[in-house]
């Protein structure tokens, strides 16, 4: 009884209906955890990394007491890499000048104990690591600049809300299309056979009969109905038989 409830045309409607809204819903709340834009906290690797670089800074500060900070923290990838000291009054230090967007990080991040990472457009900013550079704490931030590929279907679905609505459209309609076709198959092959008893056929094959929705019962009922005047003629045609000899 409860297996047959469970496969009525009914049931199978409502739970789609509330999978794809399900579906639809985890889109919306996953898509934006997945913005590198957001500022989260920097993994493990990265940190090691940043404080590796910091040590470096610091021994080259020490070893090379002439050489001015800004030059002496400029990468050797300085189109694609900056590095950034912050005073503790504030005061930036660089070898390039610092972007508003750098501005932004450096502003947000001092409200957080740990290391953070951001994406602003195609660039990746990290920071900050404590550092002593020749007896001054420094705060140390860096930013690379990413591939341009990088990242960036996944802004521009974000940054447009009518293409992510598109794409949820496209991705629900093969699920639209199998309930359709599940559905709407079987009841066409049922009107031409209908349409052959109709027109005297009463050998056709009726389908979908092995089905235990509403479908499957039209069918057996059709197939019972087809049996029934199929009889019943056969009953005829003894009875004239009879009535002829």
């Amino acid at each position: 009884m409860l297996s047959r409830k469970l496969n009525q045309l009914f049931v199978k409607i409502f739970v789609w209906f509330w999978c794809m809204l399900l579906l639809v819903v985890a889109v919306v709340i996953a898509l934006p955890t997945l913005d590198s834009r957001i500022m989260r906290q920097l993994d493990p690797r990265s940190v090691s990394i940043l404080n590796t670089i910091a040590h470096n800074i610091s021994s080259s500060a020490d070893r090379y007491s002439n050489i001015p900070l800004q030059v002496l923290i400029t990468p050797k990838e300085a189109q694609t890499k900056h590095f950034y000291l912050v005073r503790m009054n504030g005061d930036i230090i660089s070898s390039s000048k610092a972007s508003k967007a750098i501005r932004r990080f450096i502003l947000q991040s001092e409200e957080f104990p740990q290391p953070k990472v951001k994406q602003y457009k195609n660039w990746l900013m990290t920071g900050p690591i404590p550092i002593k550079l020749r007896g001054e704490k420094f705060q140390l931030y860096a930013a690379q600049q990413l591939p341009a590929e990088h990242n960036i279907w996944l802004i521009n679905v974000l940054d447009r809300p009518f293409l992510l609505l598109f794409i949820t459209m496209f991705v629900s309609m093969p699920l639209c299309a199998s309930l359709a076709w599940h559905i709407s198959k079987p009841l066409q092959k049922l009107q031409r056979t209908a349409s052959e008893i109709t027109d005297g056929n009463l050998d056709a094959v009726v389908p979908a009969t092995q089905r235990q929705d509403e479908i499957g019962e039209l069918a057996r009922s059709l197939r019972t109905m087809m049996f029934s005047i199929r009889e019943h003629i056969s009953l005829q045609h003894r009875l004239l038989s009879d009535i002829s000899h």
